[in-house]
């Protein structure tokens, strides 16, 4: 995941800062435990139940993420072969098979979603306030463009009442006029094991409907085997 750094713990308190964007960035960083709380929390494991459109079922789904760009997902629908995803440093695996650059993006941008606060800190004065995109319709929405590179957008919608991010709209350019669209939206948020979690996603590509996610169990983890992130194998957290 490369993002332009500028990780600053000034961002809660400078002048310097002072601009809507950053503004909105501060809250952000406030509702999500204040700037210690999210730096600290560089590897998350969370577990739930996913609704799959495709399969018209309902499977599990566990995924584990570690900063900056580690990414390890297993889903297991009713009926079909357990899936298997793993990004490790820009490349991506499904099944044991290496994925293409376009879906290594796309996984770069699921990992990202994972850790949505942290980039939005991290970005400093490169934040940029963007009108929502037209999907969202919450009145009390304002939206924060994050930093990326590599072909790559990620936009934050931000709640401006609670700071709570409720969608997160990521592009993959793959021409000169077209891009792909993977967009999340975001509810029932509450705070699990001493961190705030939305515990409903529901997902979309290209707008339409892909499934529902609803995470029951999420906990940072102090440390995760460089091994879990491996296509050969994974060892236990």
């Amino acid at each position: 995941m490369k993002i332009a750094i500028s990780f600053v713990l000034c961002l809660i308190c400078s002048p310097a800062f002072a601009s809507e964007a950053t503004d909105l960035a501060k809250l952000v960083v406030a509702a999500y435990g204040g700037a210690q709380t999210i730096e600290q929390n560089k590897s998350v494991r969370q577990s739930g139940s996913l609704e799959s459109i495709r399969y018209g079922k309902t499977g599990t789904i566990e995924r584990t993420f570690s900063r900056p760009d580690k990414l390890h997902i297993e889903i297991k629908i009713p009926g079909v072969p357990t899936e298997t995803r793993i990004l490790n440093s820009g490349r991506g695996w499904r099944d044991g098979q290496e994925i293409s650059p376009t879906m290594s993006k796309a996984m770069l941008l699921q990992a990202a979603r994972l850790d949505l606060p942290y980039l939005i800190m991290s970005a400093g004065k490169n934040i940029k306030l963007i009108t929502p995109p037209e999907t969202d319709i919450h009145h009390n929405l304002k939206a924060l463009e994050i930093p990326m590179e590599d072909g790559l957008r990620l936009v934050a919608g931000i709640d401006v009442q609670s700071g709570y991010i409720v969608s997160s709209h990521g592009f993959i350019s793959t021409g000169p006029a077209n891009q792909l669209k993977f967009t999340t939206l975001y509810s029932g948020h509450k705070e699990i094991d001493g961190l705030i979690v939305a515990t409903e996603e529901s997902q979309f590509v290209q707008d339409q409907p892909t499934g529902l996610t609803v995470i029951e169990k999420s906990k940072a983890v102090e440390k995760v085997s460089d091994a879990f992130f491996s296509v050969k194998g994974g060892s236990s957290i």
